[in-house]
């Protein structure tokens, strides 16, 4: 991805790394995680907005027989439940606020 005279790569365990443009080699930048949980009424409300928007799952689950994607989301069903609570749905979900000076 590229904002301004950078181009950003995350990581896994929340590191960033920047590459600088030439004309900005002083810059620095800065990585805040941010908590954003994701707030649904419940896991079946979840599930059923990953089916009609995560592109990605579908790409991946096109590698499979028609007849064992069902199996696949009753899978990923089960494991989102364990985000259930009193409150319904609240799956973990980290963003990093990256700011950068010169």
């Amino acid at each position: 991805m590229r904002i301004g005279a950078y181009a950003f790569v995350t990581i896994a365990s929340g590191m960033l790394v920047s590459t600088p443009t030439r004309t900005d080699r002083n810059s620095e930048l800065q990585a805040t995680p941010a908590d954003a949980p994701l707030r649904m009424a419940s896991a079946a409300d979840c599930v059923q907005f990953e089916r009609d928007s995560f592109g990605a799952l579908h790409q991946m689950l096109g590698g499979l027989p028609e007849d064992e994607r069902p199996a696949v989301w009753d899978e990923i069903a089960a494991s989102l439940a364990q985000f259930e609570t009193e409150d319904g749905f609240v799956g973990p979900c980290e963003l990093l606020v990256v700011t950068g000076t010169k």
